[in-house]
């Protein structure tokens, strides 16, 4: 039996598009399950953020940069869940934190300035 893959357009927008609305945990552009790469600045933070998406649910690397390009956070996702090594990074490049997830859980916490915490949760 042979089953045809479906295509999926990619497309990459801004946070300040009006055709994107979030929507019970997915995202929407122009009223369907937002498929490519979504940016933001962060004004707060001062980092640019890029996430994929794919059917309105982020997968894979997520990250967020700071204005001098250093790394500020690294995610992963799949089908819109929390997974692996999530890190985040002082603007000067060292570990600021590190969080293992599966399936959006925390497996365990760790940061780097003197404090170890382990959480488990089921």
């Amino acid at each position: 039996m042979c089953q045809e893959k479906q295509q999926l357009a990619l497309v990459e927008v801004e946070s300040n598009d009006s055709s994107l609305v979030l929507n019970n945990g997915l995202l929407l552009y122009i009223n369907k399950p937002f498929t490519g790469l979504f940016k933001e600045y962060d004004s707060i933070n001062n980092t640019t953020n890029s996430s994929n998406y794919i059917l309105g649910k982020k997968e894979g690397l997520e990250t967020k940069i700071y204005t001098n390009q250093i790394i500020a956070e690294e995610r992963f996702y799949k089908r819109g869940l929390k997974t692996g090594n999530h890190r985040g990074f002082w603007q000067d490049g060292s570990l600021k934190f590190e969080y293992f997830f599966n399936n959006n859980f925390y497996i365990l916490n760790f940061s780097i300035r003197g404090f170890i915490h382990f959480t488990l949760k089921a």
